[in-house]
């Protein structure tokens, strides 16, 4: 394998997306990873977001791969955060591949039309073979040598993007556990992939990987998403979805098709089993069990993000009046996420609330150890000294 990498930090990477979730919520948006590969005459700049408890925790992450990262990537990192708040989705880490010339690398087929405008567009197309092998011998063993990756990756693209991961989960179906495709242009090239899927189809055993697609309000691009799907729906059985965005144009769809297609990946058909976040949300036997059970559907262990065990400690704290109950849910956050100077922080208070000074001199102590700087642990410190 011929690469190298060099890692950068980026800054101001998500203005637009600050405005709706915060700066602390965006983090690290953040690094960049430049590869020179065997199968590219140009480099290619990987960008990575890492989810928010990922320093503190020794916790594996499912991977989400985006397309188009140019346009995809500061969408599907600004949002990462608050599926993982709201239990809609586990905190994910994000690889965005950006592409020198997406016609070329997002088509697995050259262009066979005549049409002159569409001729030149597709000039350089039927690529798709040389990316789907950057990413299946080069990126994700990169990614799983350097990061705590569950086994567990999805394939996020949309348009052209979303023709590539329809014909990836058609030819790599075992490459990612699943595949979100977003308005797809499955009518491209006389609808090649398309007719792929039935021959695929008519010999294949059951796709064990998942598929979600969407369409937007363009008649002729669901058409040919509606055909795919039908050729393809036998043999994928409940593990395929397709949704129709009836109101919405074809550059407003990847956002909805991402957040729900993360949706159908978790949880498949029994969306109506995210939680209403309160009041039972953040009882802490449900969390656990919700969890437990979402890590048993999927394969490998799901633990909850610090703000749900957050939410669950506050509960018995505050809503229940019962910091003694609380000790529990904050030493469970610890035990995940050690650290995290504000998970030692709430165990402090708890033990100093239920008449404990000293283990929540002990802890806040770590909680200094951990940040020195932290002025809710400096005050808490002098109450108990």
């Amino acid at each position: 394998m011929k690469w190298f990498c060099r890692l950068f930090f980026l800054s101001g990477l998500i203005l637009s997306a600050t405005s709706l979730f915060g700066q602390d919520a965006i983090r690290s948006a953040g690094e960049k990873i430049v590869f020179s590969s065997q199968y590219f005459d140009h480099d290619k700049a990987i960008r990575i977001h890492l989810p928010a408890s990922y320093h503190s925790s020794n916790k594996v992450y499912p991977v989400l791969y985006v397309t188009d990262a140019e346009e995809q990537f500061v969408m599907a990192a600004g949002i990462e955060p608050f599926l993982s708040d709201t239990m809609t989705a586990p905190e994910l880490i994000i690889v965005g591949i950006p592409h020198a010339d997406r016609y070329e690398e997002l088509s697995y087929e050259a262009y066979s039309g005549t049409d002159p405008f569409n001729t030149k567009l597709f000039a350089h197309s039927g690529k798709g073979a040389d990316l789907t092998a950057f990413i299946k011998d080069e990126l994700i063993p990169f990614m799983d040598r350097n990061y705590r990756t569950a086994p567990f990756r999805i394939l996020f693209g949309h348009s052209m993007g979303g023709l590539y991961t329809a014909d990836v989960y058609l030819r790599e179906p075992s490459l990612f556990q699943s595949y979100i495709a977003s308005d797809p242009a499955l009518w491209y090239n006389f609808r090649a992939s398309q007719k792929l899927a039935g021959t695929i189809a008519a010999d294949s055993p059951r796709f064990d990987s998942m598929l979600f697609l969407s369409t937007a309000d363009s008649l002729f691009m669901k058409r040919a998403t509606r055909a795919f799907y039908r050729k393809i729906r036998g043999r994928a059985g409940e593990r395929i979805s397709l949704i129709g965005y009836e109101n919405d144009n074809h550059m407003i769809v990847p956002l909805k098709t991402l957040v729900d297609g993360l949706k159908f990946t978790f949880h498949e058909d029994d969306l109506h089993k995210i939680p209403n976040l309160y009041p039972r949300g953040y009882d802490f036997d449900f969390v656990k069990n919700y969890y437990a059970a979402l890590s048993e559907r999927r394969g490998y262990e799901i633990l909850p993000p610090p703000k749900i065990i957050k939410h669950a400690g506050f509960y018995r704290m505050n809503d229940l009046a019962r910091p003694d109950l609380a000790v529990e849910v904050f030493q469970y956050y610890v035990s995940l996420y050690p650290e995290s100077s504000l998970g030692y922080e709430l165990l402090a208070q708890c033990c100093r609330d239920s008449g404990d000074s000293v283990s929540a001199l002990k802890y806040c102590t770590e909680a200094l150890r951990l940040d020195p700087h932290s002025a809710t642990a400096q005050r808490l410190m002098d109450t108990l000294q």
